[in-house]
């Protein structure tokens, strides 16, 4: 549990970018194809997405470290 608060920690500041990357991209994308049908397939789909890429994230951060 320690290298996962390590890992946050150092990683806060591209939280911070990557949340307002995320927001400007889904509002873009809304105003050019229009509001999904179903919101909760798009939103899961992007959950899940950036969930596997903070997972490979820290597989490689901790691979650095130690």
């Amino acid at each position: 549990m320690g290298n996962i608060k390590r890992y946050l920690k150092e990683q806060s500041k591209s939280y911070l970018l990557y949340a307002t990357l995320f927001i400007l991209i889904h509002i873009i994308v809304i105003s050019i194809f229009g509001p999904p049908i179903h919101y909760a397939v798009p939103i899961l789909a992007m959950i899940t997405g950036y969930g596997l890429v903070e997972i490979f994230n820290y597989k490689a951060w901790k691979k650095n470290k130690h």
